[in-house]
């Protein structure tokens, strides 16, 4: 208990940045392995663990790096009193996952791989990897995340670095003016009259093809190492999200990730392959980001896109419904990419309209959204702001006080937390609307109502269109 109590007490004092008191949590324990080991207890996995992470938010590489080392390689994990996962200890050799906020800034540049003590062909297969295999099939639990976010992480920053990004720049630079540089060669070939500066565009030529050929192959290798860290980051983004919660903020990185290599068949692949085992509600948050990148098209991506949409308006339908309702009435004029998201919105709304479980809130959402659009648009003359006048006195305004109650909807200014048990059965309804309408200020004059919902609220709405 004691020992437990200290290691808690480091971590926790870790958290705010108290690190000279958390590593004398750490020499108090230091100072008691020899009793422990005395008793029967092995504790020294666990202290070594939580001194490599003093020492890594103190920003001593080499020390840090030398404890978890001496863990890895001296501890026999299976006789610890307190467990140390192995997988994890190795992964977090490579980055920071089990920090926070402004922590996790200060101790960024201080893994070994940001450090460069390791080359990253080292990295992958002197810690990655074995993380990994040290799992032994386990995909779902904290350490599992744990290792999971750390692979992914690793693989995102080698696509986020500078001087890796800037060589396969370039090297396609490099190709691109020797192709040109053939071509005028060519030309010349064919269309000049003098032997002398044939065979000298000759010679040019074939130096230039040879330049091609050698430099052909680092960008062909940088180019497979790009594509593998794609593929990697994206796989292990997502086995993260669903082996814990611990990293949620994860779905940032992963979208932005697959969205700028949507046109990458095998990045696709990977996200098809695990996304399905992620719960939506990690994604009903980025619900906006992903249905404005909808298409009408057969494209793997926008398949995959389309029935992750799709399975978020099925589980958390008041985050995803009013997007494809918004893209369904948004018809886009002539611009060509505008036109075939309204058609692809078009087909998502009909596909809902199948699913037995949510058609009626479907029809109903949808429903109440023209009624509002209708009672938006409508034009009262001699609208003035702080003028009054009774709903049932317009059609628009009727029909919306009418009928909205019936439909059984929350009101629109409702804030719906994301549930992850997907049950929104309790959630506020409509039940009656106030009797007048109020004009407010702005050039689109808004309307404002009142409102009564199920749990007895009282609510008020600014109706406008723009």
């Amino acid at each position: 208990m004691e020992v437990e109590a200290n290691l808690r007490s480091s971590l926790i004092y870790r958290k705010h940045n108290a690190l000279q008191a958390s590593l004398s949590n750490i020499t108090y324990l230091t100072s008691l392995a020899p009793a422990c080991q005395r008793a029967d207890m092995r504790f020294e996995g666990a202290i070594l663990h939580e001194t490599a992470s003093v020492l890594w938010d103190k920003g001593e590489i080499q020390a840090a790096v030398q404890v978890s080392l001496n863990l890895v390689q001296g501890i026999d994990f299976e006789r610890q009193s307190i467990i140390v996962g192995k997988a994890g200890v190795l992964a977090t050799l490579v980055g920071c996952s089990h920090y926070t906020g402004d922590q996790a800034n200060h101790v960024q540049g201080y893994r070994i791989s940001e450090a460069r003590l390791e080359r990253p062909d080292e990295i992958l297969s002197k810690y990655l990897i074995p993380s990994l295999k040290e799992l032994k099939g386990n995909k779902r639990s904290s350490e599992a995340g744990e290792v999971f976010h750390e692979y992914a992480a690793y693989c995102y920053n080698q696509l986020q670095n500078v001087d890796v990004s800037n060589e396969l720049q370039r090297s396609e630079k490099f190709r691109r003016r020797k192709y040109e540089e053939i071509r005028n060669l060519e030309q010349i070939i064919r269309t000049s009259r003098s032997d002398i500066d044939k065979r000298r565009a000759r010679g040019d030529k074939h130096k230039a093809k040879t330049w091609i050929q050698i430099d052909g192959e680092e960008y062909d290798r940088l180019k497979r190492a790009r594509a593998d860290s794609v593929r990697q980051s994206l796989d292990n983004f997502l086995l993260s999200l669903a082996a814990s919660d611990a990293h949620e903020t994860d779905v940032l990185k992963f979208v932005a990730t697959w969205l700028q290599n949507a046109e990458d068949a095998a990045a696709n692949e990977s996200v098809a392959r695990y996304i399905k085992d992620v719960p939506t509600h990690k994604f009903a948050k980025l619900m906006n980001q992903l249905a404005s990148r909808l298409q009408d098209s057969t494209e793997q991506f926008q398949v995959v896109l389309r029935r992750l949409v799709e399975q978020i308006c099925i589980d958390h339908p008041y985050h995803g419904m009013p997007n494809i309702f918004a893209g369904s009435k948004t018809p886009g004029g002539n611009d060509k990419v505008a036109i075939s998201r309204n058609s692809a919105a078009t087909k998502v709304a009909h596909n809902l309209q199948r699913v037995l479980a949510i058609s009626k809130l479907w029809r109903a959402l949808y429903k109440a959204n023209e009624l509002y659009i209708d009672f938006a648009s409508f034009k009262i003359k001699e609208m003035q702001a702080g003028s009054k006048f009774a709903l049932v006195k317009f059609p628009s305004s009727n029909r919306l006080v009418r009928d909205i109650p019936g439909l059984q909807v929350p009101p629109i200014t409702l804030t719906i937390n994301i549930r992850e048990n997907l049950d929104y059965s309790d959630v506020p309804t409509i039940t009656k609307f106030g009797s007048n309408m109020t004009i407010a200020s702005g050039l689109s004059a808004p309307k404002i109502v009142t409102l009564l919902t199920s749990t007895g609220e009282t609510c008020r709405q600014l109706v406008s269109y723009s």
